[in-house]
């Protein structure tokens, strides 16, 4: 997985964004070759073909040795070696990073209130535990006091990612590693992956069912006979 640095951690950062910093593919210029379309340069004037030999690249050495770290994420730090960019150990603290995800369970809810009160989820076919229809069924229990907490950390991550890349230009960390897969949804950068469609989705089970647990006690708590 690689995490670009983005211009919004630049600007929570209060400081200069960096000529490094990565653009969207729709403000880049392109041309076609051979009938294939090919990026010219971004928005800056920079060529897509520029070399990226210095580049500082972020990486964490601890979560390089643990699952779902692969040979494959390892040998790539040595790549990284090899086409001239600087491998750099970083670490970040050992904050909940799950608990961000009662923030998107709130918003989701909220869009498909209407669908929920009516009882149109029923009519949705996916009905597991990890499908969104229980999902959002299950935020209607948060209170305002969770969201409000799960903002307040998410503040704090968006800071501690801005201080990161104060540091590196980018993060190779390992596919579906659940940290950095929850803490760029809420955080701003982007993130690119190589896994296949269901690896993906067995990662955004093992996002949600620590916060589904506590909604669910939590619903036991609130329920009345």
């Amino acid at each position: 997985m690689i995490v670009p640095r983005c211009k919004c951690t630049a600007r929570l950062a209060m400081d200069k964004p960096s000529p490094m910093l990565p653009v969207s593919a729709s403000r880049a210029s392109s041309t076609w070759k051979n009938g294939s379309k090919i990026w010219v340069s971004d928005s800056a004037g920079t060529p897509a073909g520029a070399s990226v030999a210095g580049l500082r690249v972020g990486y964490f050495p601890k979560w390089m040795q643990e699952n779902p770290a692969t040979a494959v994420d390892r040998a790539a730090v040595d790549v990284v070696r090899k086409v001239g960019m600087v491998p750099v150990e970083v670490s970040i603290p050992d904050w909940p990073y799950d608990c961000l995800n009662l923030i998107l369970f709130a918003e989701g809810a909220a869009a498909f209130e209407e669908l929920t009160l009516s009882g149109g989820l029923r009519e949705l076919k996916a009905q597991v535990p990890d499908a969104w229809p229980n999902i959002f069924r299950e935020a209607r229990f948060l209170s305002a006091v969770d969201f409000v907490q799960a903002d307040r950390l998410r503040r704090k991550v968006a800071e501690e990612m801005a201080r990161l890349f104060s540091q590196v230009d980018l993060l190779l960390v390992p596919s579906l590693r659940d940290e950095m897969l929850t803490i760029t949804n809420f955080s701003g950068q982007c993130c690119g992956q190589g896994s296949s469609r269901w690896r993906r989705r067995a990662a955004i089970g093992r996002q949600t069912r620590t916060i589904r647990c506590r909604l669910f006690r939590r619903r036991a708590a609130y329920r009345t006979e």
